[in-house]
């Protein structure tokens, strides 16, 4: 890559981070939590312009000032009854540009980083009758609205927010262990990326998973 007048070489990308963070586990260890806050400083970020040198016919890229990222995470794991176990997460970002050669820059936010993504996951494993060995699991994948398209010309386009809804189907017997994995069960159409205003890429359709494990 070369810069607008072709020329070549660019400082190396430089970071700085910061972050603080908290563990927790009850006396019963059926309750364990993390929890952290962070900031995130980084210079001289190359960006791709979309663009092409008219001689050299080289990708033309340029260097961000410095873009910021700062927030908040959480994640826990609960065993509120013997054989159920839930867990769970959230995360909060601020992600954007704090410096850039480009004054209409300053302040956008990144691509592709959401303010608020959670997750959450549940399980049971049936520990006797006619389902001893089986088990059920549900959870959820969820992520704000974020913006697609390239930085570097300021083609922004507001991606909307989506839910995925997943589930699982186990089964243990002597040394197998059988999964029946369906991501995204009701097939949900979202967009999961953009990387440019001409690459927009689709979440994935329902996706049904069988897996087998022989333990030896």
């Amino acid at each position: 890559q070369v810069d607008a007048a072709g020329n070549i070489g660019f400082p190396p990308e430089e970071g700085l981070q910061y972050e603080a963070g908290m563990k927790f586990q009850s006396a019963d260890k059926k309750l364990r939590a993390t929890a952290a806050v962070y900031e995130i400083f980084k210079t001289n970020v190359l960006v791709n312009t979309g663009q092409r040198h008219p001689t050299l016919g080289l990708n033309i890229a340029r260097l961000d000032g410095e873009q910021t990222s700062k927030g908040a995470e959480m994640e826990f794991e609960w065993f509120p009854v013997k054989h159920f176990q839930i867990q769970a997460g959230g995360a909060y970002t601020d992600a954007y540009v704090s410096k850039s050669s480009t004054a209409s820059l300053v302040g956008k936010s990144l691509v592709s980083a959401p303010h608020w993504s959670a997750s959450f996951w549940s399980r049971y494993n049936f520990p006797k009758g006619v389902l001893k060995g089986a088990g059920v699991g549900l959870g959820a994948v969820y992520v704000d609205n974020r913006y697609g398209g390239d930085a570097a010309t300021t083609t922004y386009i507001k991606l909307p927010g989506y839910t995925r809804i997943d589930t699982a189907f186990y089964y243990k017997w002597r040394k197998y262990d059988f999964a029946l994995n369906i991501q995204n069960i009701f097939d949900r159409k979202y967009i999961s990326a953009m990387s440019t205003s001409f690459q927009i890429y689709p979440g994935d359709p329902r996706k049904i998973t069988l897996s087998a494990n022989y333990t030896f």
